[in-house]
C-alpha cells in the first residue's frame, strides 16, 4: 500500500500547478540570478553529457558565447526572451537534435475541447512550404476555396513573413553544415510560430498575392470533419493503407510491378506486411519516399534495410557516450513528472535490469565509451520477402535522423539510386539515440540533446552534410499549383522509357 499512497501524495502536490497558475507566471520577469543560473545549467548539461559538442565549434568559441550571452543578461528576462537569446548559441552546435525548446501558454479543458472540435489555428487547415526565399501555401484543406495553392503569404496579422523567418531561423540548426532543412523546417513549424506571436486566436487576418494581385482575408476556424473516404489519386492505386502506422505502399496504376513505399517516420514496424504483398504482386521496382521522414527508431530503420539487401551489411559503426552512466540521465521527472513517476515505479524492475544490461556492454577505449558490439552494427537479410529489383529512393531537406542513416547505407553500398535534395540529417553520424529533456530550473525552458552519438557505416569523406542525390531535383512552386510530383515523374520515366 506505500507506492499508491506516494502516487496520491505526488499527485495532488502536482495538481497545485494550475493551469492559471502556470499562465500567470508565463510572462513575469525572471530575475537576474535566476537566467544566469539557468544558462549555467546548460553548460554543464551539454559540456557533461554531449558525446559530440565540438564537431562544429570549437570549445573556445562555444565557451566564449556562453560566457558573452552572461555578459549581456543586465535585467531580468521573461521566459520568451531568454529563449530567443540562448537558443541561437544552442543551435551553433550545429547539431539538428539539439535545440532548446519554449515554454508555451497551458490550456484549460474548455480550451482544448474547442480546439478538438475547431482545430488548433485558422491556419490548422493549410499547408506552406518556401520557394525561393518566399513562403506559398501548397494545401488548402479550408471551405474558402479562393485562396489558391501557389499563393505567396506575405503576411499573417501584419507581421511580414520576413519578419518571422528571420526572427526563427536562429533557434534551430540542421546537421553540420547543411542548408536543405532550414526552409522544410520553417515551412512546418510556421502555424507555431503564428501562436507564438499572436497567441490563441480564432481569426487572424492574411495577406497573400496570387498572379500579381495582393488579397487580404480574415481566415477563421472551422469545425474539424473527420473524412470518410480517400481521393483516388490518378497515377496510383492504395492496396495497402493503415493510416495511423508509418509505412503507405502504392503502386503505379500503369504498371503493378511498380510498388511506391511511403515511410513516414520509423515508429511502427509493418515491412513484413510490405514486402510480402510487394512480393505477392512481383513488384521489379521499388521507390521508397523519404521526405519529411524525421526518422524515429533506428532499429526499424534497420528492419527496412533488411529487405533491400541479400546478405549481412553492416549498419551502425559505433555508438559512443560521455561516460559508462551518462545514459541512465535519462531517466528523470524533467517533463510530465507524474506520469513518468508512475512508470519507473510500475516498471523499475524491468528498467533496472535493462539499463544494467547496457552498462555492461559499455566499454571504455582510450577517454572514449562505446557500446560494444554496437546494437545493429549488422544487418541480416530477411528470411522472406527480399526486394531483389532495382529500387529508387526519394529524399529531401525533411529527411533526417534515422531516415539519413537508412540512406546513407544504401547510398554507401550502391543498393539505390537516389532522387531529390541533399537530407537534412548528416550522412555520417548523428548524435540521437537516448534523448531526454531537461527543464532549466527557472525558467523552464526545455533542453534536448542525445545522449549517443551514432556513427552510420555508410559514411562519406565530406563531413557534416547530408547523403546526396544521384540526380538532383528540386519541385517549384508551379510543381504544386499544377499538382506535379516532378521527382516521382522523373522516376517513373526513368523507369518506363529508360530501362523497358
Amino acid at each position: 500500500m506505500k507506492i499508491p499512497f506516494i502516487l496520491l501524495i505526488f499527485i495532488s502536490l502536482y495538481s497545485c500547478n494550475t493551469v492559471s497558475h502556470h499562465n500567470k507566471a508565463y510572462n513575469s520577469p525572471i530575475p537576474k540570478k535566476d537566467i544566469l543560473s539557468d544558462i549555467d545549467f546548460v553548460y554543464k548539461k551539454l559540456t557533461n553529457l554531449h558525446p559530440h559538442l565540438y564537431d562544429f565549434i570549437s570549445e573556445e568559441d562555444f565557451k566564449y558565447q556562453f560566457d558573452s550571452l552572461k555578459s549581456t543578461i543586465n535585467s531580468p528576462l521573461t521566459k520568451d526572451e531568454l529563449y530567443f537569446k540562448l537558443s541561437p548559441l544552442i543551435a551553433s552546435i550545429r547539431q539538428g537534435h539539439t535545440l532548446l525548446r519554449p515554454t508555451n501558454l497551458k490550456l484549460t479543458k474548455e480550451e482544448v475541447s474547442h480546439y478538438k472540435k475547431y482545430g488548433a489555428s485558422p491556419l490548422s487547415k493549410f499547408k506552406f512550404e518556401v520557394f525561393n526565399e518566399k513562403l506559398h501555401l501548397i494545401e488548402n484543406k479550408s471551405s474558402d476555396s479562393t485562396i489558391k495553392i501557389g499563393s505567396e503569404i506575405i503576411s499573417i496579422d501584419n507581421i511580414s513573413i520576413q519578419k518571422i523567418k528571420e526572427k526563427y531561423r536562429k533557434t534551430y540548426s540542421s546537421d553540420g553544415y547543411n542548408e536543405t532543412l532550414f526552409d522544410k523546417k520553417f515551412a512546418i513549424q510556421f502555424p507555431y510560430y503564428i501562436y507564438k506571436e499572436k497567441g490563441i486566436l480564432d481569426s487572424i487576418l492574411i495577406k497573400y498575392a496570387f498572379n500579381d494581385t495582393v488579397y487580404s482575408k480574415v481566415l477563421k476556424k472551422e469545425i474539424t470533419l473527420k473524412k470518410l473516404t480517400l481521393e483516388k489519386d490518378k497515377k496510383v492505386k492504395k492496396l495497402f493503407n493503415k493510416s495511423k502506422k508509418s509505412n503507405i505502399l502504392t503502386f503505379d496504376e500503369t504498371d503493378s510491378c511498380i510498388a511506391i513505399l511511403k515511410v513516414t517516420n520509423f515508429s511502427h514496424n509493418q515491412y513484413r506486411s510490405v514486402f510480402e504483398k510487394i512480393d505477392s504482386v512481383g513488384s521489379d521496382h521499388l521507390i521508397i519516399d523519404l521526405r519529411y521522414n524525421p526518422g524515429g527508431r533506428l532499429d526499424y530503420s534497420a528492419k527496412l534495410y533488411s529487405y533491400l539487401i541479400d546478405s549481412t551489411y553492416n549498419y551502425i559503426d559505433r555508438e559512443e557516450f560521455t561516460s559508462r552512466i551518462s545514459h541512465l540521465t535519462r531517466i528523470n521527472l524533467s517533463e510530465k513528472p507524474v506520469v513518468k513517476f508512475i512508470y519507473y515505479t510500475v516498471f523499475s524492475p524491468f528498467i533496472i535490469l535493462k539499463n544494467a544490461i547496457l552498462t555492461t556492454k559499455i566499454k571504455k577505449d582510450g577517454d572514449r565509451f562505446f557500446i560494444v558490439p554496437p546494437s545493429n552494427a549488422t544487418v541480416n537479410p530477411s528470411e522472406k520477402f527480399n526486394f531483389k529489383g532495382k529500387i529508387y529512393v526519394i529524399i529531401n531537406g525533411a529527411s533526417f535522423s534515422a531516415s539519413s542513416v537508412l540512406s546513407s547505407n544504401l547510398k554507401h553500398k550502391k543498393l539505390a539510386f537516389f532522387v531529390g535534395e541533399e537530407t537534412g540529417g548528416a550522412q555520417n553520424e548523428c548524435v540521437a539515440g537516448f534523448i531526454p529533456t531537461f527543464i532549466l530550473p527557472h525558467s523552464k525552458l526545455k533542453l534536448n540533446f542525445g545522449l549517443m552519438n551514432l556513427q552510420s557505416h555508410g559514411r562519406s569523406k565530406i563531413k557534416g552534410r547530408g547523403v546526396f542525390p544521384d540526380k538532383e531535383i528540386k519541385p517549384t512552386i508551379e510543381d504544386r499549383i499544377n499538382g506535379v510530383d516532378p521527382e516521382l515523374e522523373w522516376i517513373l520515366h526513368d523507369i518506363k522509357h529508360v530501362h523497358h
